[in-house]
């Protein structure tokens, strides 16, 4: 098999455009609340969907406490969800809890309800029940597993019926011969023919070793029909990867387990067919992230970090495309839930923090799973601001001076008490004011006239340049808001300028409304000969053909930060400032992961080379 990473990522913010990924929904744990984890979905008749998850109530969020069946809908595609929950199936059902719940509409029209039924650690089983009005009402519960008692895991959104109309599922047996827990596991497979009245137990999947003997733990399998009509069944290991198998008599035996190339923790991996007829896999990649491999909870075999996809075009023989929807090192996400829906989207249920107790639902067009992010600007390339040529970033550290031109003389010096003072060697009109004593953050670096402290002459930006800051608002005072960023031809007036207010980003006028509140990335590029701008928002395009703004033939001129004594005021944090030659879309920024940055700190260094080179663009001499 073959497996190709390209190590992409996908885009979020509050104003994420139509065909980029967004999170739609977050469901942390709280008050008599602890955890909120593993679920799934169901389209309803009316064209609303159904997400039903195991939600925890009390103060322990262990696998075995109390826990129900709860349900949010959502009636526009799963952009925005009820409030509220709603319960399927109340704790009290199960001796311990009840938990693992898996949808499916059936052939017939019928929609079932899979979960777990969990009495003790010897009698854990799956449960089906059925509605005909779309979950208004359930009929009975059907014990799915009759023929030998013992703790058996279903994972959540695992059920499917084969085109042949059998319903089919595998589960890992915990419970061994001699009635003692036994966390490597014995994958079985079990199926019912007449929508779920009976159940029969398939084959059993034959155990797998380590090359020294040693047994691999076989838990939480998963299954989907392939074109020629076989089954693929897929394991979690702890063997470093997820291991896979094959039907060919519909789950009642299997061929012998092997390595599938899904390199990965002790985590679930899961799989789905897309209505383009390929096949799309989540799971935990650590062949693209391997120092993974070591982090996290022991138990785990390393870190449920990053969350990847990837497509397969040939039924699983081979993989490509594989992208990173979330690569947080300190995420944690694992059981996942895929259901596409009619709007060309696929929408994803999945736990994300605390280890299983914080989830959320993602939003995600099926044509970014095959590289697609239509923002407006895939003719131009993409590059990390990491790689610019210019960066001046914020740290809690402060020099003694900075010598920006290189020219002997520092342009400004720092005060034991973080203020900032032009140097001699600042350029002529340069001048500074220093944030007042109550804001928390950083001082202004304005242009007064003919100069600048950032200044360059004679840099040629015909190539279009980008330029990116990441900052976030704690409080405006000023008529223009809390700070500014802008740039013009030495001595002109500025034609267009990003402000920032608590509540909103405006560019000259045109107002984008958006919590300025949490550390954001705003992106400004200008293409080569063009005369607008686009903006971009966490890496998501959220305007573009903005006016003229900066000139072609200017420079790079101020960032007002804190209360420079003019029209912006207030409190502004700022983790970097970053500028370069040339037009450059971000790289697909990654999805769902908030920055994370000190409440304090003042520049530290401008990482830049020598003379004008300093501005090279990627590929040029720097």
């Amino acid at each position: 098999m073959k497996l190709v990473c390209s190590i992409l990522c996908a885009s979020l913010a509050a104003v994420a455009a139509a065909d980029c990924p967004r999170i739609v929904l977050e469901l942390p744990p709280g008050p008599d609340n602890p955890r909120n984890s593993e679920g799934t979905f169901a389209t309803l008749r009316d064209g609303s969907v159904m997400y039903a998850y195991s939600r925890f109530r009390g103060d322990d969020k262990s696998d075995h406490a109390t826990a129900d069946i709860a349900a949010r809908r959502s009636s526009d595609g799963g952009l925005t969800w009820t409030q509220t929950d709603e319960v399927l199936v109340p704790s009290g059902e199960g001796g311990m809890n009840v938990c693992c719940a898996s949808l499916l509409r059936l052939h017939n029209g019928d929609l079932a309800l899979f979960y777990l039924r969990k009495n003790s650690l010897s009698d854990c089983v799956p449960v089906m029940r059925r509605s005909a009005d779309d979950g208004a009402t359930w009929g009975d519960p059907v014990v799915c597993i009759t023929d030998e008692a013992g703790y058996y895991v279903l994972n959540n959104d695992r059920v499917i019926q084969l085109k042949g109309g059998r319903i089919i599922f595998a589960v890992s047996s915990l419970t061994a011969p001699d009635g003692s827990w036994d966390e490597r596991g014995v994958v079985i497979s079990y199926y019912s023919d007449d929508n779920g009245a009976t159940w029969h137990r398939g084959g059993v999947v034959a155990q797998a070793n380590f090359p020294n003997g040693g047994r691999i733990s076989l838990q939480e399998p998963g299954v989907v029909e392939l074109r020629d009509g076989r089954v693929f069944l897929w394991i979690r290991t702890n063997a470093g990867c997820q291991y896979c198998c094959y039907s060919h008599d519909r789950g009642e035996t299997w061929t012998q387990p092997s390595p599938s190339p899904f390199a990965s923790p002790l985590a679930p991996a899961s799989i789905k067919r897309l209505p383009t007829g390929d096949l799309l896999a989540l799971w935990n990649d650590h062949a693209a992230r391997p120092e993974m491999k070591t982090r996290g909870a022991a138990w785990a075999y390393g870190a449920r970090t990053p969350l990847a996809a990837a497509v397969s075009r040939d039924d699983g023989k081979t993989w490509s495309l594989a992208r990173m929807l979330e690569d947080d090192p300190g995420g944690w996400y694992c059981y996942f839930a895929i259901h596409p829906i009619g709007d060309g989207t696929v929408l994803l249920g999945y736990c994300a923090y605390e280890e299983l107790s914080h989830s959320r639902l993602a939003k995600v067009p099926i044509g970014w799973f095959y590289g697609a992010c239509e923002d407006g600007n895939d003719a131009l390339p993409r590059l990390d601001s990491t790689q610019f040529s210019y960066r001046y970033e914020m740290d809690s550290a402060l020099p003694t001076s900075e010598d920006l031109d290189g020219d002997g003389a520092a342009d400004f010096t720092f005060s034991g008490d973080g203020s900032l003072s032009l140097g001699t060697g600042a350029d002529t009109g340069s001048s500074v004011f220093n944030a007042t004593a109550g804001n928390a953050f950083i001082m202004s670096v304005a242009d007064s006239g003919a100069g600048s402290v950032w200044r360059r002459s004679g840099i040629d930006l015909s190539t279009g340049y980008t330029v990116e800051t990441c900052l976030k608002v704690s409080q405006a005072t000023g008529s223009d808001g809390a700070a500014a960023l802008n740039a013009s031809v030495a001595g002109s007036t500025i034609n267009g300028w990003l402000r920032f207010y608590t509540d909103k980003i405006v560019w000259s006028g045109a107002t984008n409304l958006l919590d300025t509140t949490v550390y954001r990335t705003y992106r400004l590029v200008r293409g080569a000969g063009s005369a607008v701008h686009s903006l971009y928002v966490d890496g998501v395009l959220v305007r573009k053909n903005l006016g003229n703004g900066f000139a072609t033939d200017g420079f790079l001129n101020r960032l007002l930060i804190g209360d420079a004594g003019v029209k912006y005021g207030g409190n502004v944090q700022v983790a970097y400032l970053r500028f370069t030659k040339g037009a450059y879309a971000p790289p697909l920024a990654r999805f769902g992961v908030e920055a994370r940055k000190s409440s304090a700190g003042f520049p530290r260094r401008y990482e830049m080379g020598a003379g004008d080179q300093r501005f090279a663009g990627p590929g040029e001499a720097h």
